[in-house]
């Protein structure tokens, strides 16, 4: 089977002639997904040289006339051939394969005109659903006692974690401190989810959706909480498809350009070019003796990548970032995030299984919960910059997806924490 691939004004033609049968389906498979990956939304695929079509081929069509619905995009089967044709029909399949593109724009409600605007190396398309919102941030915990694995159950805190609330820290699912104390580990929550790391030994992360009247609760030791509506949304890309990815710390500081406030908070879904972190290995409580960070112990208590991790993937990250010379009252939360801004902030991960996201203006909860629905957890990271003097790998780096951000604010009731050092 010979396939060839063109671009279109709206989208990409591939064109297949000879059999789809098991053998020539994995090679349509593979061009399909490499075309979805590449952003495209809109699929024609000719038909019209395809002699033969098994029921392998036809799983094809369906997975992908699925996998575009479900991102509001088209799939669709253009001049098959006579033998293409029957198969379809007979199939049930030929009328569903060739509706028509704008049959489903016809029916959805009219989204705001976004605006498209180059910054650096990257191609954003900027929304600005709330424009007037800031989002509330609350400061928990002592981070300091990270240093010496300090915790105990008076600094426990169950948060509740609805959707308008974002949060990220070091906690983990149960009922108390007694049930949580051997899973202590990287958590963050955002549109009605919230995902933990346990640190048992298990290494599988674990995440809780909102269901109904049920909301997710983590026993948190520290956490960064931010409550409200993101003012910003924008979908991102390279400028050039065939530039390298965007780091972190980019798409950070045009999300800073955006809220235009000292103090920011975001949530940012994307295809990953590979996670830069680290990740506790032991829960940090009741042994203020050691310390996770001295040589030798730290190879015990940190595992840290020694090559950017998870590429590939799907990310949902979570963080607050904060300008230089920015509040006080953050600086035991943040470090250094990398970029030209010398900004600094908190920001954690979590990698899933690959899928294509949705264009237009995105509902957050829904995002997430049609992810985790659907998707794999691979691994949770508190992200980092490394910027060690030869063996640093740098910064994690993203290829295309969404964010959501807002300027932040701390209630007139909040108390500064105490002084110390953030991991």
């Amino acid at each position: 089977m010979d396939i060839e691939r063109k671009q279109l004004a709206d989208g990409i033609e591939v064109k297949i002639s000879g059999r789809l049968d098991a053998h020539w389906s994995d090679q349509l498979e593979r061009e399909l997904a490499e075309v979805v990956r590449g952003g495209a939304r809109r699929i024609r695929l000719d038909m019209a040289e395809v002699i033969y079509v098994s029921s392998a081929g036809i799983r094809i069509l369906l997975k992908y006339w699925k996998e575009l619905k479900a991102i509001n995009g088209t799939f669709r089967v253009v001049t098959p051939s006579a033998s293409v044709r029957n198969i379809l029909r007979m199939a049930g399949m030929l009328g569903l394969l060739q509706e028509k593109e704008d049959l489903q724009a016809q029916h959805d409600p009219k989204e705001p005109e976004p605006e498209a605007v180059r910054m650096g190396e990257g191609r954003f398309t900027l929304f600005h659903p709330h424009p007037g919102a800031r989002l509330f941030l609350s400061l928990l915990g002592r981070p300091d006692r990270l240093a010496g694995a300090g915790f105990t159950a008076s600094d426990v805190t169950q948060l509740t974690l609805p959707g308008d609330t974002m949060a990220l820290g070091l906690g983990a699912f149960g009922a108390d401190f007694g049930e949580a104390r051997s899973r202590f580990g990287e958590f963050l929550a955002a549109g009605g989810a919230a995902i933990c790391l346990p640190t048992d030994g298990s290494g599988r992360p674990d995440d809780q959706v909102a269901v109904g009247d049920f909301v997710p609760t983590v026993q948190a030791l520290y956490a960064l909480i931010c409550k409200g509506a993101f003012a910003r949304f924008f979908h991102f890309e390279p400028d050039d498809p065939g530039n390298a990815a965007l780091a972190l710390s980019h798409l950070v500081e045009t999300a800073f350009s955006l809220c235009d406030a000292p103090v920011m908070g975001f949530v940012l879904i994307g295809e990953t070019d590979g996670l830069v972190g680290a990740t506790l290995r032991r829960p940090p409580v009741e042994r203020g003796d050691v310390s996770p960070f001295a040589f030798p112990d730290v190879r015990d208590w940190l595992a840290l990548t020694t090559e950017p991790a998870h590429s590939r993937t799907l990310a949902i990250v979570a963080g607050v970032a904060v300008a230089v010379g920015g509040d006080s009252r953050l600086a035991p939360f943040v470090r250094p995030l990398g970029g030209g801004m010398g900004l600094s902030g908190h920001v954690h991960a979590a990698a899933l299984s690959y899928r294509a996201l949705p264009g237009g203006l995105l509902e957050l909860p829904k995002t997430v919960a049609d992810i985790l629905g659907t998707q794999d957890l691979r691994g949770v990271l508190h992200l980092v910059n490394d910027s060690r003097h030869i063996s640093g790998i740098g910064e994690s780096l993203f290829i295309r997806g969404a964010a959501w951000a807002g300027p932040l604010d701390f209630p007139p009731a909040t108390q500064p924490p105490a002084a110390g050092g953030g991991q």
